[in-house]
């Protein structure tokens, strides 16, 4: 499912921005 694919996509863009980018935390409430 396309979904599914850009689902990934989004997850896969946080872990990298979140283990890349710690300097800049954005502020986003986790489930």
């Amino acid at each position: 499912m396309l979904l599914k694919k850009i689902y990934l996509i989004a997850i896969s863009m946080t872990i990298l921005l979140v283990g890349c980018g710690q300097s800049t935390p954005t502020p986003e409430p986790d489930p």
